[in-house]
């Protein structure tokens, strides 16, 4: 996953989930499922990155970004 975006990063797109994990945990969270996703020079889709999340506010979404990027040690450029 960190090749690819670090190959074809210049283009991200993330997606989240809805009613796909319909079944509440024990803590009685119901989480979603966000996928980061670039394309290589062939147009195809490579996964660059998984998130789990059980809120879906501003703040939520920017910290998952935030911790993206800081894990893949850059952000996509212009």
């Amino acid at each position: 996953m960190r090749d690819s975006f670090k190959k074809y990063g210049d283009l991200l797109s993330f997606d989240i989930t809805y009613n796909l994990l319909r079944n509440f945990t024990s803590d009685g969270k119901q989480y979603r499922l966000g996928v980061f996703c670039v394309t290589d020079t062939n147009i195809r889709i490579l996964i660059a990155g998984i998130a789990l999340m059980s809120q879906e506010g501003a703040r939520d979404f920017a910290n998952m970004f935030e911790m993206f990027f800081r894990l893949h040690s850059q952000s996509p450029q212009p």
